[in-house]
């Protein structure tokens, strides 16, 4: 994970091994600035860090983008071995209905 932090917003560059994507997280400084949940979450976001991404995936320019709701970073590795096994299944459910 990249992070490219802006005046209105943070822009996370997230690569979970099928290709990268950017997701986009809109900032709100005074609101956030004053929460210290937000504040430690954001300050555990850097590079390499694995993360829960929640959001809405669009397409903007002929490019998909992410608008995140939430960045949540991962403490068990359970959650990458989870994520693959849904990888998996999702490929081999759209193999077996493209049949």
């Amino acid at each position: 994970m990249d992070v490219d932090p802006q005046s209105t917003h943070i822009m996370y560059t997230i690569d979970d091994a099928s290709g990268t994507t950017g997701c986009k997280k809109w900032t709100n400084s005074e609101e956030e600035e004053s929460d210290e949940t937000v504040m430690e979450q954001r300050s555990a976001l850097v590079k390499g860090v694995y993360v829960k991404v929640i959001g809405r995936i669009q397409m903007f320019n002929q490019q998909k983008s992410v608008t995140t709701f939430t960045l949540i970073p991962i403490k068990d590795f359970n959650e990458i071995t989870h994520h693959n096994l849904e990888r998996i299944l999702a490929h081999a459910a759209h193999m077996r209905d493209s049949r």
